[in-house]
């Protein structure tokens, strides 16, 4: 298991080495999505990491339009590959023409567009021996990480500490307000959500388009334990927003610090996503309305239409209903009304004593909703049947 840091100023290469880091990750504002610093920047880091003996993996992340493709290869084609250890490329439009254009090797960032087997083995089996890694998507639990690894033949690479990207479009949301149009370079700001209490979402404006983050964090070096069993072979240490913080980890990490602590003292308020666990279908449940879900075996149907002045459209599901039976209806609201039938007609508009399924109409009863649900009662059976 080896930790991948990013590197964005030459103060932190002494502490690499110090650390016992053998390979970086670089990139520029023109050639990455998250990077700050400049193209010249980046070739100067690139040579000192060359010194160091620190493998060097360049990050090319950006989505490129057809528009900007040519220019965006220009950029690339002014860097000295033979300093290079790898590219890592997410675009597979860039993928394809460094396959065919340069013979360096490729490190291919899945994190949003592959999460099953069959599609990260068809990246092996077009890229072949060109590719040197697959970085894997952080909403994989650790279980699917090790299966994966075990099933590919590729290392495979994780995030381990950094922010975690929510939403991306290659639009500028943030510029368009009048207060930050004489910015022309990165802007960040934070934002809050309309629709629940949370607020504190960093969101990102750059060359590239907007990029909003969860607000906390994903760290998992609090778990070597779990790290460990995922058999991730890399796992990859995104402090760019915060470089002071490398130092403290790295230090950390080299040292007899408690997991606890580590976590403590780089990432307090960080999380640890879907990596124990994948429970994003948990939420599912709490998402349906309770008063809408039927109950018992008293159950009958549900409310399709309401016409008032008119009808109720009953859609019988369970059991029949026929003239003189009481029935109880729970609005989605919770709200209840009792009803005994005293009108039964079917959809050709006809009078019927009893329907055993199908479509139903009866009398219009005021406040009730579609998506009511519809329970027997009788006099044997008084029971509520919500209860």
């Amino acid at each position: 298991m080896i930790y991948t840091p990013y590197i964005e100023n030459k103060s932190d290469l002494g502490l690499l080495k110090d650390h016992k880091i053998d390979e970086v990750i670089v990139g520029c504002k023109d050639l990455s999505r998250a990077s700050k610093i400049s193209f010249d920047q980046m070739l100067e880091l690139i040579t000192e990491c060359n010194k160091l003996e620190l493998k060097v993996l360049l990050e090319f992340d950006i989505l490129v339009s057809e528009q900007d493709f040519s220019r965006t290869v220009k950029t690339f084609e002014r860097i000295p590959l033979e300093q290079l250890e790898a590219v890592r490329v997410q675009d597979v439009g860039l993928a394809y023409y460094l396959l065919e254009n340069s013979e360096v090797d490729l490190h291919l960032i899945t994190e949003t567009g592959n999460h099953n087997l069959v599609g990260l083995k068809k990246w092996e089996e077009i890229f072949k021996s060109k590719l040197k890694r697959l970085v894997l998507s952080n909403e994989l639990s650790w279980e699917k990480v090790k299966y994966y690894q075990e099933n590919l033949s590729t290392p495979i690479e994780i995030l381990g500490a950094g922010r975690i990207l929510l939403f991306y479009t290659p639009r500028k949301l943030v510029s368009v307000y009048d207060r930050f149009e004489w910015i022309d370079d990165i802007i960040e700001v934070s934002a809050t959500s309309e629709e629940s209490p949370h607020k504190g979402f960093p969101v990102l404006e750059n060359q590239h388009g907007t990029f909003m983050y969860h607000m906390k964090e994903l760290f998992l070096l609090d778990r070597p334990d779990l790290l460990e069993k995922s058999g991730a072979n890399f796992i990859r240490l995104d402090f760019r927003h915060q470089p002071e913080k490398l130092s403290t980890c790295l230090k950390l990490l080299a040292s007899d610090t408690p997991v606890g602590e580590l976590k403590e003292k780089v990432a307090p308020k960080s999380i640890r996503g879907y990596f124990l666990t994948n429970k994003s279908d948990v939420l599912f449940k709490k998402l349906k309305n309770y008063r809408i879900q039927r109950k018992d075996n008293h159950y009958i149907g549900e409310v399709i239409d309401s016409q008032k002045g008119g009808y109720l459209a009953i859609d019988l599901k369970n059991s029949p209903i026929g003239l003189g039976d009481t029935i109880l209806i729970i609005n989605p609201d919770g709200k209840e009304k009792e009803l005994e039938i005293s009108t039964l007609k079917d959809t050709q508009g006809s009078d019927v004593l009893r329907k055993d399924s199908g479509l139903v109409l009866t009398e219009y009863v005021s406040g009730i909703w579609v998506k009511a649900q519809i329970y027997k009662k009788s006099a044997q059976d008084e029971s509520h049947p919500a209860h």
